[in-house]
């Protein structure tokens, strides 16, 4: 794909390009070490796959038969794990598609996944201390073992932000060609349109300061 730089007054263009194995590696690492696992349970007569992307099971019984169409088909309580990607896959995969906007957004990615078990957790235990209901004592406590086994869970997450040099560094960027800005603003002004710089713009690597 094609990309353009503003460097020194001057328009440089680029040829990116990238190997696709090399970012697919890197793309399921970050599934792996930067998605946000969940405990989920429901009940279905459908058992996910492993091609499921976003539920993976971890215990399934059935309880029972549903009656389909003058069939009886099993039921089953799936417990499993809901998964949730960070949303720089998004811009991997764009890249991949040779989006070119999808470098400008890489430059510029913040996380927007936030892990706040921990305080969640103390929260938890201040509302404990101030509860004396037994009853709601106990639910107070199940609910800071949830937490906890969502923090054991998820006890390896590492922030996609980490991963923006390394996608970078997979991309290749080749000069092929140079141009100065005040050029281009000279040529604008003679024809009498911006249509040329709405063009470069849309080509125009971007990063916030």
């Amino acid at each position: 794909m094609i990309c353009i730089s503003l460097e020194n007054e001057s328009l440089v263009k680029y040829h990116v390009s990238f190997d696709e194995n090399k970012l697919d590696e890197l793309r399921n690492e970050i599934i792996n070490k930067c998605s946000i696992k969940e405990f989920y349970s429901y009940e279905d007569t459908i058992i996910p796959t492993s091609l499921d992307l976003f539920i993976k099971p971890y215990n399934v019984v059935q309880i029972g038969n549903v009656e389909r169409n003058g069939k009886f088909t099993p039921l089953y309580k799936i417990d499993c794990y809901r998964i949730e990607y960070p949303d720089i896959i998004m811009i991997i995969d764009r890249i991949k598609k040779e989006d070119r906007t999808a470098i400008s957004d890489l430059l510029n990615y913040e996380d927007t996944i936030k892990i706040n078990y921990e305080e969640e957790l103390v929260d938890l235990f201040k509302k404990l201390s101030q509860t004396e209901n037994e009853s709601k004592r106990i639910d107070i406590l199940n609910e800071i073992e949830s937490k906890r086994a969502l923090i054991e869970l998820n006890k390896d997450y590492v922030k996609a932000s980490t991963y923006v040099p390394k996608i970078y560094e997979l991309l290749v960027f080749n000069k092929v060609g140079k141009i100065q800005y005040t050029q281009l603003k000279k040529v604008q002004e003679f024809i009498e349109s911006d249509e040329i710089e709405k063009s470069i713009n849309k080509l125009l690597l971007t990063q916030k300061k």
